[in-house]
């Protein structure tokens, strides 16, 4: 395994998402003090074939509630093995990879890497400081965010997107380097992009969104949307479908409503938002803030029930109601989308509307000039 030319004193960087001219400038300034740091997610020990003895003690454990007894009798077949059968190997496969680092900074990878993981916890061990930094547009907006518990609890330092607060000590306010360095101008082209997103039908994570069997209303409403656009606009519809499907056949549904319509699929969607003249957004997801801290006239609805936002960033989604950015229906955006579409960039230009924009983006898409400064004192402070 490769070592870091500065051993203890190095800024490691795993899974988080940085435009490359930023971490280039990141690695000169502090050069190379501040260094990518790549982990293979492939374990190399072969895992264990028989159940570990305490497997099924598991499902016997002492529980107090209903809910917990039912959490306890799902272990046995829900643990992963990873955790139980193959710990030990898998900690002792993990020494050799453990850098000697003062921090270690990840977004992603404290929730998809596990062999990252087990390096982690390894190099806490001998010192190292564990970060982590914002890499999704719920954290700090929803009430339930499992994922921002998470690592609120197992960093030393969090970085996040603008909603830190001088009472959380662990928190500090980072800007944003994810986006594209490249300012949106509008390519002339009359395309309406709707961006849509998907989850699996059962489940997963209990957290503040369209969850489960509520799914089908969400597609309802995409329907909806379409349906009450001016015939123009949706011969001018390009549909940004998420990427996984999970069998809702996301396209079919909006052919069914207007059959011309288009179906993006580049591979990034940065290349698709410069050629939009107008993007709608029917959740309440990163894509959205992207938009807003990139200037990109934007229209967004959602379902405020489901999305349930947390008391703090109320008011921030309010001011987007009150710039007629945001609408809690189909029906209402677009109204507001027939209303702007001869010139989109009159309205986003006003200046209530651009305020408006920038005191949200303050908040939770945080951008600065200033940003090296600010990763700066982040690592080392």
């Amino acid at each position: 395994m490769r070592r870091c030319l500065w051993g203890r004193n190095s800024v490691l960087l795993s899974d988080i998402i940085i435009r490359q001219s930023a971490l280039r400038y990141l690695q000169i300034r502090s050069l190379l003090r501040v260094m990518p740091w790549v982990v293979s997610r492939q374990w190399d020990f072969e895992p264990a074939r028989n159940p570990h003895e305490d497997r099924q003690r598991l499902a016997t454990l002492d529980v107090d509630t209903e809910f917990r007894g039912l959490l306890s009798g799902a272990l046995p077949q829900e643990l992963p093995r990873l955790y139980l059968e193959d710990y030990h190997t898998a900690q002792a496969e993990i020494e050799d990879v453990a850098e000697p680092a003062a921090v270690l900074v990840s977004g992603s990878g404290w929730h998809g890497h596990e062999r990252m993981k087990f390096a982690g916890a390894e190099m806490r061990l001998r010192g190292t400081r564990l970060m982590s930094v914002q890499h999704g547009g719920s954290y700090g907006v929803k009430a339930q965010m499992p994922p921002e518990t998470h690592e609120r609890r197992l960093a030393d330092r969090f970085g996040v997107w603008g909603w830190a607060t001088k009472r959380g000590k662990r928190l500090a306010n980072l800007p944003r380097l994810d986006l594209p360095a490249t300012p949106y101008k509008n390519s002339g082209e009359s395309i309406l992009l709707f961006v849509g997103t998907s989850h699996p039908r059962f489940i997963c994570r209990f957290q503040s969104s369209v969850l489960g069997p509520t799914w089908q209303e969400y597609y309802d409403w995409q329907q909806r949307f379409v349906e009450v656009l001016p015939k123009n606009l949706q011969r001018s519809l390009l549909y940004r479908p998420y990427c996984w499907d999970y069998d809702w056949d996301q396209v079919a549904r909006l052919e069914a409503i207007a059959p011309e319509i288009q179906v993006d699929t580049a591979e990034n969607i940065d290349s698709t938002l410069q050629r939009a003249r107008l993007v709608v957004i029917d959740h309440n997801e990163t894509t959205l803030l992207n938009c807003l801290a990139r200037d990109i006239p934007v229209v967004a609805y959602f379902d405020s029930r489901p999305a349930n936002i947390r008391d703090s960033a109320s008011p921030y989604f309010d001011m987007l109601r009150q710039a007629r950015i945001l609408f809690d229906g189909p029906e209402a955006a677009a109204e507001q989308v027939a209303d702007v579409w001869d010139d989109p960039i009159a309205w986003w230009q006003q200046q209530a509307v651009q305020d408006i924009r920038r005191d949200f983006c303050k908040q939770h898409s945080f951008t600065s000039k200033r940003w090296y400064r600010l990763w700066q004192q982040f690592f080392w402070t």
